[in-house]
């Protein structure tokens, strides 16, 4: 079994890594899903709008979680084995 190695060693295997990561994976999603509603707006009902946004944030998350998973490690914090480390 080969083990996985990240781009950037910066596994969530602390509290601060795990809070780190996470912002930045939620501002890649708000970046984009912003992005996408602006372009929507001048082009769509209120009714697709909400539908199209709703649909293309949840591909915008899904690949955001897979690029943060392979340059991050992102999704092995709670797999880490002990020792655990404290907050910093």
């Amino acid at each position: 079994m080969t083990y996985y190695k990240p781009v950037v060693d910066l596994r969530p295997t602390t509290i601060l890594k795990a809070f780190t990561l996470n912002s930045i994976l939620l501002g890649i999603i708000t970046a984009l899903t912003i992005e996408v509603r602006t372009q929507l707006d001048r082009r769509k009902s209120e009714t697709q709008k909400v539908i199209t946004t709703a649909v293309i944030s949840m591909f915008i998350s899904f690949f955001a979680y897979l690029l943060c998973r392979y340059l991050f490690g992102l999704g092995e914090g709670m797999l880490a084995s002990p020792p655990w480390k404290s907050f910093f």
